[in-house]
């Protein structure tokens, strides 16, 4: 079975993505994700489910009015690729020669193995976060406990996310200049808005979207307060002492197998098919 049901194609994305970054993948890009925003999983389609904003929350706006989200430098290209993907080859802006208008602002090719696996591309990325010190006040007050708050967001204006369809295909993808050729016998999107996607040899599921504006929130991190009991000697007596930490929610699913099918691991099937993968 190549392609999957949508919601066993989007939980599969997100773990196999998540077992590589920490972070959770967005199936669905062009829902806006805000830091700050908190809520909860979709158990069936792992959609993020917007509750509110704690920078629009009354009880703790002493503490966020203070600390704004800050905004990162952009990245040209951001990669995220599935434990057994193996990347061949990647390539930035190559202009063609002549008079030629076309120009191929990334290309790339990966070798995907036996195993389900994910590939994420999003061009000119950007990660807006929360501060480390609202993260540190927050801990303090009552109204968090109990709260999924997302604290890191990636927004691009270029996305393409592949969940290859375990035939040990070789993908190429490209980000084409608006303007410039591509094969007809092609996947290509043509947006009209400075850049379509291309790529040949997917026959697994391949989403790819652009637009003028970074729009676009593939990838997210959501975290949560945990109480960690620290136990230490001190002389003779044993200290036992509890911490707070923010830590990466996990998915409100079991263990998927190959096919995104919920249920019990077999860790024994589970091991040989990724270690046989790897070896490839």
């Amino acid at each position: 079975m190549f392609h999957l049901e949508k919601k066993t194609a989007s939980r599969k994305f997100i773990d196999l993505i998540k077992t590589a970054v920490s972070k959770l993948a967005n199936w669905e890009p062009s829902i806006p994700i805000e830091a700050g925003d908190y809520g909860t999983l979709d158990r069936e389609t792992g959609q993020f489910e917007r509750q509110g904003n704690i920078y629009k929350e009354v009880e703790i706006k002493s503490i966020t009015s203070r600390f704004p989200p800050i905004i990162g430098p952009q990245i040209d290209m951001y990669q995220v690729a599935s434990l057994t993907v193996k990347k061949l080859d990647v390539k930035y802006a190559a202009k063609s020669s002549g008079n030629s208008p076309s120009e191929i602002m990334f290309s790339g090719k990966w070798q995907f193995g036996r195993a389900r696996g994910a590939l994420l591309l999003m061009h000119h990325s950007r990660i807006t976060r929360l501060p480390d010190e609202l993260l540190q006040e927050l801990k303090l007050s009552s109204w968090v406990k109990g709260k999924f708050i997302v604290t890191h967001i990636h927004t691009c204006p270029a996305y393409a996310l592949y969940l290859s369809a375990k035939n040990s295909e070789i993908v190429d993808i490209s980000l084409h200049a608006f303007g410039s050729s591509a094969s007809p016998s092609a996947s290509t999107t043509g947006v009209g808005v400075g850049a379509y996607w291309v790529a040949d040899g997917v026959p697994g599921t391949f989403q790819r979207a652009a637009a003028p504006e970074p729009v676009f929130v593939p990838l997210y991190q959501v975290k949560e307060l945990r109480k960690h009991t620290e136990t230490r000697r001190e002389g003779h007596n044993l200290v036992v002492k509890e911490e707070e930490a923010w830590e990466p929610i996990e998915v409100p699913w079991n263990f998927l197998d190959e096919d995104g099918k919920e249920g019990p691991e077999d860790p024994e099937e589970h091991s040989s098919e990724y270690e046989s993968d790897k070896q490839e």
